[in-house]
């Protein structure tokens, strides 16, 4: 990965399309539509609050293996942890000295609804690696895991410093605030509370249901057929913790998938009729709180 850094690093036009060639791009997961079927996506198309919502792809991947850097770490990690963290530590040093590269991350979706950003679960993670570095310090391989956690930390620390200022910054502020002297729990977790929602601006939202789809533009040329929908969906505001989500209580995917079921054995064209007088969907605390 070091040999990619000059190549981040090229101030040009082009510079947004290599970010999302090397660190890959996020995409919400989808289930596609049929005739007969609505489209799904978020909260419809998984079982629990820790299953992946958003993967990240790169252009240059032809073969769909989902091996954009960022989907490889999230792939990985438990898996090929000294990996994992020898990847973090190279990818935090170069965004961290590269103000468009830090700010790319600071808008990249999270892996699950269990964080507000791509980067949220650095951190967890990185304790969990140091903690088990230590209890193993008999080892070699151990001692070198434990230097890279803890140099992964210092570069994390200059990182949260600037996604600070950057929210800061968005929401017309000063960059710089007084911050509260830090608790012990805060000083070695870094999140406080157990159950402390993880603060992001702009505001992250989560997707729920599909309530209706309707065609704005169809336009036939030389055999090939264009067709635009737009999509009508149920979405709150996301509250995540990194280990769940306040605004989805468990019940809430066993909705989603009944209400999919549902739409699943409409006739599509019926369902349009039925729902065409609606100018937005329900909320989803609405359909959660039933």
């Amino acid at each position: 990965m070091v040999v990619t850094k000059p190549f981040l690093y090229i101030e040009d036009e082009f510079q947004r399309n290599r970010a999302e060639w090397i660190l890959g791009y996020s995409c919400l997961s989808a289930v596609s539509a049929s005739q007969n079927v609505l489209p799904k996506f978020g909260v419809a198309t998984i079982n629990q609050v820790s299953e992946e919502v958003f993967s990240y792809l790169s252009p240059l991947d032809l073969t769909k293996n989902n091996d954009a850097l960022l989907a490889l770490l999230w792939r990985y990690r438990g898996k090929m942890d000294f990996y994992v963290v020898n990847c973090l530590n190279i990818l935090l040093e170069i965004i961290v000295e590269n103000d468009f590269l830090s700010e790319y991350m600071f808008n990249t979706d999270p892996p699950t609804y269990e964080y507000a950003r791509f980067t949220d679960w650095f951190r967890p993670y990185l304790l969990k690696e140091l903690e088990k570095a230590r209890r193993s310090m008999a080892y070699r391989h151990s001692t070198k895991k434990e230097e890279s956690v803890v140099k992964c930390f210092s570069y994390l620390e200059l990182y949260e410093s600037k996604l600070r200022k950057y929210e800061r910054r968005l929401q017309g502020l000063p960059e710089e605030e007084t911050a509260p002297a830090k608790t012990e729990e805060n000083e070695e977790t870094g999140y406080g509370e157990p159950e402390a929602v993880i603060q992001s601006y702009p505001k992250r939202y989560i997707v729920g249901c599909t309530r209706k789809v309707e065609e704005i533009f169809k336009e036939e040329r030389d055999g090939i057929v264009v067709t635009v929908h737009k999509i009508f969906m149920e979405y709150a505001e996301s509250q995540p913790t990194s280990s769940r989500n306040l605004t989805l209580p468990s019940y809430a995917f066993y909705n989603c998938k009944l209400d999919s079921e549902e739409y699943d054995r409409r006739n599509y064209q019926q369902h349009i009729k039925n729902f065409g007088g609606e100018e937005q969907a329900e909320s989803t605390e609405d359909q959660f709180d039933r």
